[in-house]
C-alpha cells in the first residue's frame, strides 16, 4: 500500500510537471465585430510561429519568441457571427502539440471595430536572407547563352539543364509593414555547373546529384565547380495592396534589377550586363508569400547577335608580298554601354510555397519555389531565351537563433 501510494504521488507530480511545461495557444474569446485577438502563450518557445486559422483557413501568423506570453494578433478584417478560430505553435516548420479548440466569438457591440480602416497586411521581416539548391532548365536558350559546349546549331532548341545554388537577400529601407508605400534593396547570385560537367559516379559529386540526402555538400559542389554566375541588385518601390482582406494580398511595384553574367567556356571567362525595368505585383502575406510577376524591359549583352560588318563589304588591303593581295574583314564590337540594347521584353514569374511533406523530410527545407523566366528580343536579329528554376529554400536566419 506504501509504494502504490508512493507511485501515486510520483506519477502526479511527473502530470503536473509535464503540464507545466506544456507549449499551448488559448484564445482569448472574442467578439463580432472584433478586428484583433489576444492569444495567451503557456511556456513560450525560443523561436517560432503562432499561426491562426479562422473557418480551416490560415489568416494569419506572428513571430514568437521566450517572452511571447501574451500575443495580439490582427485580421484582416471583422469577425462575424458563427466565425470559428483556433491557434497552433509551429517551430521549424511542424506544429508542437495539437490545435488549440475551436472558439467562436460572442455578442459584440454590433459595430466593427476595424470598420473604416483598409489595413495593408504585410507578414515580411524587415530583412529576409535566403538561400537555396535547384536546377535550372535553359528552355529554348541558344548553347552559348549559359557557356555550354559548342554543338550542332540544329540543337539550339535543345533544353540544357545547369545545377544551380546561390543567395537571395531583401530587406525594406523606408516605410513599415502597414504603410502602402514602401522601398526594399533586394540582391540575388545564381550559381551554376552544367549537369554535362558532373561525374555522378564520383565520390565528390555524389551530393551534388542527389541533393536531398545532404543540400549543404550539394552546394558547396556547386560553389566549387561553377562555371556560371548571375549576380543583381537594385531597389523596388512598393506602391499600392491590392485585395487587402483576403487570403492573397498584392502589392503593386516598379524595380530596376541591374545585373551581370559571367561565364567560362573552353577556359574562356566572359562577363556580360543583364539589365532590366519592370513593374509587377508581390505577394507580401498569405501562403504563397513574396511571389510575384513582372514584366519590363531591359538588355542582355550575352544574347546580343554578331554585328554587322562596318562597311557593308569586305575591306582590301595590299600585303607586303607584292603578288599576293589579302582581304581583311573588319568586324565592330557591339556597344555594351548602359543604355545600349535596352531592346528586349522580360517576363519574371516566381511562386514559392510550403515544402510538400515527403520534400521536407528529405530536404529539411519548409519552402520550395519554381520560377518561369522569360527574356525575348524585339527584333528579327537577337535570339532569345526560357529557363525554368526549380528547387528548395533554406531560412539563413535561423542559423543565428
Amino acid at each position: 500500500m506504501k509504494y502504490r501510494t508512493l507511485a501515486t504521488a510520483v506519477l502526479f507530480l511527473f502530470a503536473a510537471s509535464a503540464t507545466a511545461t506544456a507549449q499551448t495557444a488559448a484564445i482569448r474569446k472574442p467578439r463580432i465585430g472584433d478586428c484583433t485577438l489576444t492569444v495567451a502563450i503557456t511556456s513560450p518557445p525560443e523561436h517560432g510561429w503562432l499561426k491562426i486559422q479562422l473557418n480551416l483557413e490560415s489568416v494569419a501568423q506572428k513571430r514568437l519568441d521566450h517572452s511571447s506570453t501574451k500575443v495580439p494578433v490582427r485580421l484582416k478584417g471583422p469577425l462575424v457571427d458563427a466565425d470559428r478560430l483556433r491557434a497552433a505553435i509551429v517551430v521549424d516548420g511542424q506544429p508542437i502539440g495539437p490545435w488549440s479548440e475551436f472558439i467562436e466569438p460572442e455578442e459584440g457591440t454590433g459595430v466593427p471595430e476595424c470598420a473604416g480602416e483598409d489595413p495593408a497586411p504585410d507578414q515580411r521581416d524587415a530583412f529576409s536572407p535566403s538561400g537555396y539548391v535547384g536546377t535550372a532548365y535553359d528552355n529554348f536558350a541558344p548553347p552559348s547563352y549559359r557557356g555550354y559546349s559548342a554543338v550542332n546549331p540544329a540543337d539550339a532548341g535543345t533544353t540544357w539543364s545547369r545545377l544551380i545554388t546561390g543567395l537571395d537577400l531583401e530587406g525594406r529601407v523606408l516605410g513599415k509593414p502597414e504603410n502602402q508605400v514602401q522601398l526594399w534593396l533586394f540582391g540575388e547570385t545564381v550559381y551554376g555547373v552544367r549537369s554535362q560537367s558532373v561525374d555522378c559516379a564520383s565520390d565528390q559529386a555524389k551530393d551534388v546529384c542527389s541533393p536531398a540526402k545532404n543540400p549543404a555538400n550539394a552546394a558547396n559542389y556547386i560553389l566549387a565547380h561553377a562555371t556560371s554566375l548571375e549576380f543583381y541588385f537594385g531597389p523596388r518601390l512598393e506602391l499600392f495592396t491590392f485585395q487587402s482582406h483576403t487570403p492573397f494580398p498584392g502589392k503593386l511595384y516598379v524595380d530596376l534589377r541591374i545585373g551581370y553574367v559571367a561565364l567560362s567556356k573552353d577556359d574562356v571567362s566572359t562577363i556580360t550586363a543583364s539589365h532590366h525595368l519592370a513593374g509587377g505585383l508581390l505577394a507580401p502575406a498569405g501562403k504563397f508569400e513574396r511571389s510575384f510577376i513582372e514584366a519590363g524591359i531591359g538588355k542582355t549583352d550575352a544574347l546580343v547577335a554578331a554585328p554587322p560588318l562596318t562597311s557593308g563589304t569586305p575591306t582590301t588591303a595590299t600585303a607586303t608580298v607584292t603578288t599576293t593581295t589579302a582581304v581583311v574583314t573588319v568586324v565592330t564590337a557591339p556597344n555594351t554601354g548602359f543604355f545600349n540594347n535596352w531592346n528586349r521584353f522580360k517576363l519574371d514569374g516566381y511562386l514559392t510555397f510550403s515544402s510538400p511533406g515527403p520534400i521536407r523530410f528529405l530536404t529539411r527545407s519548409e519552402r520550395m519555389f519554381v520560377e518561369f523566366y522569360v527574356d525575348r528580343a524585339t527584333n528579327n536579329s537577337d535570339p532569345s531565351a526560357v529557363q525554368t528554376f526549380v528547387g528548395v529554400e533554406y531560412d539563413i536566419s535561423k542559423l543565428f537563433k
